[in-house]
């Protein structure tokens, strides 16, 4: 899971809040990640537990 922190609308750049939703997880059940590919040391991704992955999923 993850989302921009920042996109390109209209040739202006946009800079978004996470989801509210995030923070409906349980702290437990996932990490923070920073992206290293090179992008922005802004970006973040989310890494989710497999049993989230699971209930996402299948229920």
């Amino acid at each position: 899971m993850s989302y921009a922190d920042s996109r390109r609308l209209y040739g202006s750049r946009q800079h978004n809040l996470p989801s509210r939703f995030l923070n409906e997880i349980p702290a437990n059940l996932y990490e923070e990640a920073a992206r290293l590919d090179g992008l922005s040391f802004s970006d973040e991704a989310v890494v989710l537990d497999e049993e989230v992955k699971r209930r996402i999923l299948f229920d």
